[in-house]
């Protein structure tokens, strides 16, 4: 099996192995966990700056509400009472549901009869949008559920489970063997009437998670009595989360542990805040920390956000994720066996950099794409294409190098081994496309310069021919003097070897004349150039002595080559190419038959054809030089030459060339066997 064969089988085989490993097996949680939260704090960075209108608001039980003198000599297992002002307060100013992250599972009924009739009247009258909290194994005291009327959705599970690496991105709505057990902002959803949410949200926070709108028990007491309206701006048509914010309990890391401390997209929505216990204050705060642990309060808080805000992160569509495993894994693997590592290194770290980005536009889009194991696997496969290349593909090509670096250029070594074909010695048939092209003024210059000079100004226009022939894929055969001799489709094979030659020879045509036309304008001296393209059957192969050897093409095909290169010359132009070479071309280059010349050392007349830049207007161009030519060769002489001068009037130099020799086979008619052939007596 061939080295391309067997790169192409690696290629392949790693990326459907990819795509196995994608769709039965699941990354690390703490790489994806980074993935997803490093996106998360780009994709808020990039959101305009602008706060959306949260539809919760959590209410804090934070250190300067318990060491309030009213509460700070009552033990939070009976904090009943301040548990009935609070609710009330938030219901009068309009809260929509109230939902006590709290398992609030002794009664003050046990120690004083009557000691919590307020909180259960209060229970009893919103009970229809209050929920408290409870867990897999405790649950509120019953006097309390009685309260709610033991209703469906009165009690939430309080409880969240991280992911693996302990950070918590998903949080439940809905759990039970039939989706019918709720968690607390599924409980509170669904008091409002909701019913079409999903069973759990992935947290995709546009700010730190505490930065959702936050009052402290004690300001919401306060507010209640003094400023009810700010209260009712601040709480109205909302639901309110009531937990801990105390340092030291129901600390949670969170998705937002990579913003910025105090990122917020926002001018604030009121004037600074001093704190939550400014009992003065009845505006929210909404300066989040940026901490990266926040109280579980504010997880149920977000998840119920982001479903009133229809911010709810989908899974991408899993064949979409397959295609892109198997995509970037097919990538890297290429990129490792067939780039050097210089440039294949980059290329896979690249494509990681790509995958991460593309987590990023998924979530802009609504969709969470988890990128982090395709680029794991991107990293492993890479690699193991480098082991690949080392086993089987560095013997072969080192021996290659050490065949060919003693006549061919760097570049063409490498891609000589990398094709795995090695020219047979003695010569092998081969289809290509062959340039001569020489520098016009080269004898006028050297009668005139310095020997220094006029080298190193060949060397300029000589350079300038080698770049563009080596960045089209073609081979410098030799240099003779001022002219260089190259081909395209040998030792390289090329399908494409007339497209390549044609557009090469039109880029040095046009860079010598504007380097002409620059050093004409300043005074200086420069060259301008003739080019002959032709193509055909060559012999390409091994010829010199036994210690210094040369590879080059000989027959037909390059002699044609060789005499095109004089006949620009004759016709005004820069570009010639043989009639063999334009049938081979495409529609997208624009040809026109300028003559039919006789070569020397050919029985049979040649057509030569130009290569025109531009668009219609050459296009209408050939369509006018041919009717010219059908009337030159049908002997109607000044009818052709009236209309070559037609052309020659915008600048047309070989419409110029045929328009005096129509006029002077007009005053000098030709014999009656004249075939309308040029006979080009050159070399």
């Amino acid at each position: 099996m061939s080295a391309k064969w067997r790169r192409r089988l690696l290629i392949t085989a790693s990326a459907i192995l990819a795509v196995i490993l994608g769709g039965t097996t699941k990354g690390p949680a703490w790489l994806e966990g980074i993935y997803y939260d490093t996106a998360l704090a780009v994709h808020a960075l990039l959101q305009p700056d602008t706060l959306h209108e949260a539809g919760v608001l959590v209410v804090g039980l934070d250190e300067a509400s318990l060491a309030h003198p009213d509460l700070t000599q009552r033990p939070r297992a009976l904090f009943g009472p301040v548990w009935a002002q609070t609710l009330t307060a938030l219901r009068t100013a309009g809260a929509k549901v109230v939902v006590f992250d709290f398992i609030l599972a002794f009664s003050g009924e046990k120690i004083a009869p009557g000691y919590d009739r307020t909180f259960l009247r209060a229970l009893y009258e919103n009970r229809a949008h209050t929920v408290l909290g409870r867990s897999q194994d405790l649950l509120p005291a019953r006097s309390y559920s009685a309260a709610l009327g033991f209703g469906p959705m009165s009690l939430g599970l309080s409880e969240v489970m991280p992911d693996g690496d302990g950070v918590f991105r998903q949080i439940p709505l809905m759990l039970g063997g039939d989706k019918n057990v709720p968690a607390l902002a599924g409980a509170a959803l669904s008091l409002t009437g909701m019913t079409d949410f999903p069973n759990k949200v992935r947290l995709a926070p546009l700010q730190p998670v505490d930065s959702l709108p936050t009052l402290s028990v004690l300001q919401v007491l306060s507010c209640a009595k003094s400023d009810p309206g700010a209260l009712t701006k601040a709480v109205n048509g909302k639901l309110v989360f009531i937990g801990t914010v105390l340092e030291e309990e129901d600390k949670k890391l969170s998705p937002s542990r990579f913003f910025a401390a105090g990122q917020q997209n926002e001018a604030p929505i009121t004037s600074n805040v001093k704190a939550t216990s400014d009992t003065q204050n009845c505006d929210p705060r909404r300066d989040g920390t940026g901490a990266t642990s926040i109280s579980g309060v504010y997880l149920h808080a977000l998840a119920a956000d982001q479903v009133l805000g229809q911010r709810v992160l989908s899974d991408l569509n899993i064949w979409i994720t397959i295609l892109i495993y198997g995509a970037a894994v097919a990538l890297v693997v290429t990129s490792a066996v067939n780039l050097r590592p210089v440039l294949a290194i980059p290329a896979i770290f690249g494509v990681c950099v790509a995958l991460w980005s593309g987590e990023v536009a998924a979530l802009d889009a609504g969709r969470y794409a988890a990128m982090g194991y395709p680029s794991l696997l991107s990293l492993l496969f890479g690699a193991s294409g480098f082991v690949f290349r080392f086993m089987f593909e560095e013997r072969r090509r080192l021996r290659m190098q050490k065949a060919f670096g003693h006549y061919l250029a760097p570049e063409l070594v490498r891609r000589l081994s990398d094709t795995e074909e090695m020219p047979t010695l003695g010569g092998e048939a081969r289809e290509a496309s062959v340039m001569f092209a020489d520098l016009s003024g080269f004898t006028t210059l050297s009668s005139r310069l310095p020997a220094g000079e006029v080298v190193a100004l060949t060397n300029q226009y000589l350079s300038l021919m080698a770049e563009e022939i080596e960045a089209s894929n073609g081979y410098i055969d030799k240099y003779i003097g001022d002219a260089v001799m190259a081909i395209w489709g040998a030792p390289v094979t090329d399908s494409d070897h007339a497209q390549h030659a044609v557009l090469c020879a039109q880029r040095i045509a046009r860079r010598i004349k504007l380097m002409h036309e620059e050093a004409t304008n300043q005074g200086r001296d420069g060259f301008s150039v003739k080019i002959g393209v032709n193509s055909g059957s060559i012999i390409a192969g091994n010829v010199g002595a036994q210690n210094r050897l040369n590879y080059t093409a000989v027959g037909d095909t390059v002699n044609v080559a060789a005499r095109l290169e004089s006949v620009p010359g004759d016709y005004g132009c820069m570009l010639i190419i043989g009639e063999q070479t334009a049938a081979l071309l495409g529609d997208e280059f624009v040809l026109r038959e300028l003559d039919r010349i006789a070569v020397k050392g050919r029985p049979a007349p040649l057509s030569i054809f130009e290569p025109l830049d531009g668009g219609i207007a050459a296009r209408g161009s050939v369509a006018a030089y041919s009717r010219a030519l059908a009337l030159y060769r049908n002997r109607d002489f000044g009818t052709a030459a009236s209309a070559w001068e037609k052309l020659a009037e915008s600048g047309d130099r070989p419409a110029s060339v045929m328009a005096a020799r129509a006029r002077q086979l007009q005053d000098d008619a030709p014999p009656p066997d004249w075939d309308g052939v040029w006979q080009k007596m050159s070399k």
